[in-house]
């Protein structure tokens, strides 16, 4: 990430902020509608199937492959 700016991360903050303001409310009303071993197992293997992608990074990946 040597080639990188930091204004490349200031202008993704924001973003993901905005993202987690309409997630959540929604993420809130499903989990309590749902048992909570169900919640728990979807984030486990959201989790785990994010874990197994990064596998393949180095430190040549490029910053935007994450945003």
């Amino acid at each position: 990430m040597g080639e990188q700016q930091g204004g490349a991360a200031g202008i993704l903050q924001p973003l993901a902020m905005q993202t987690i303001f309409l997630v959540f409310p929604i993420a809130g009303r499903l989990t309590d509608k749902t048992p909570a071993y169900a919640t728990v197992m979807v984030g486990l293997a959201v989790f785990a199937v994010s874990s197994f992608l990064m596998t393949g990074v180095d430190t040549n990946t490029s910053f935007w492959l994450f945003a």
